[in-house]
Formats: C-alpha cells, structure tokens, sequence
C-alpha cells in the first residue's frame, strides 16, 4: 500500500468529515417511515460509494452505522469515520461532482418510483470535523472521575 498518500494539510487530521446536502423539492416529512428508513441507508451508501469506503463507515449524528440524518426539509447529515491516508481534496472532487450529484437524485427516485417534480440537489458541504454523537437528550451532564 501507499502509507504517505496524503501530507500536511491535505490529509484530514480529524480522521473523520462531516457531510452535509441539501435537497431540495424533497418533501422528507411527507414519506412514510419505511421510505425514510430506505432513503437514509441508500444515501449513507451514495457517500460511501463516493468517499471509496465501506457504508459502515458512514454514520448518522447520533453515531449509527450505515445511515445518516435526514432532516425534515430533506437535508442529509452524515460523518465520515477512519478517514486514514484519504484527502480532503480527493473526498471533495467526488461530493462536488455532477455524478454525485446524480447518484443521491437516482436514490431518491428508486425508493420513490418515481421523480418528485421539482427535485434537486443543492448545496453540498464536506468539512473535517472530529465526530462526537448527539445524546438523543436535550440535556447533557458531564462526569468527572478521578483515578
């Protein structure tokens, strides 16, 4: 294997990215919970298909393998994990392409059957960012212990 595929800057010093995309024209609220179970695995897949990396390596916010975070405006949110020796740059030439682009839309419409009119994919943002799971609470306590 190449073990210096990437240096300095352009390796992601987190190891992991967030992925975030819009979709637009994509009424998520209104699919039926299988649907949206569907969407979320077959889109968790679309990202791992373009980063090179095993689907369990996409997860949602709340750290579940193999999926990712559908907001109710259509929104997908996912992380990236293990990132070792793959660049920032390689990962956004492969979310920024048309192709990408192509994949998330022909997802959609073969869970769907069919193509919501006014679908698109609209902004699509990839950040490294160390990944820390949302607590399905609204509250959060921090422990200390001491040793």
């Amino acid at each position: 294997g190449n073990c210096v595929s990437c240096s300095g800057s352009s390796c992601l010093a987190e190891q992991s990215a967030r992925v975030s995309i819009e979709l637009r024209g994509f009424q998520y609220q209104q699919r039926n919970p299988t649907e949206q179970a569907h969407l979320s695995v077959a889109f968790a897949r679309d990202i791992a298909l373009a980063a090179e990396v095993d689907a369990s390596l996409v997860v949602d916010l709340m750290g579940q393998n193999s999926t990712v975070t559908m907001d109710q405006d259509g929104s997908i949110r996912a992380f990236l994990l293990d990132l070792e020796g793959v660049s920032a740059h390689d990962l956004a030439m492969s979310f920024y392409s048309k192709l990408f682009r192509e994949t998330l839309s022909n997802s959609a419409v073969a869970i769907l059957g069919s193509r919501p009119e006014h679908l698109g994919v609209g902004a699509i943002t990839m950040e490294p960012e160390h990944f820390v799971p949302l607590q399905p609470t609204t509250t959060s306590r921090t422990s200390t212990s001491t040793a």
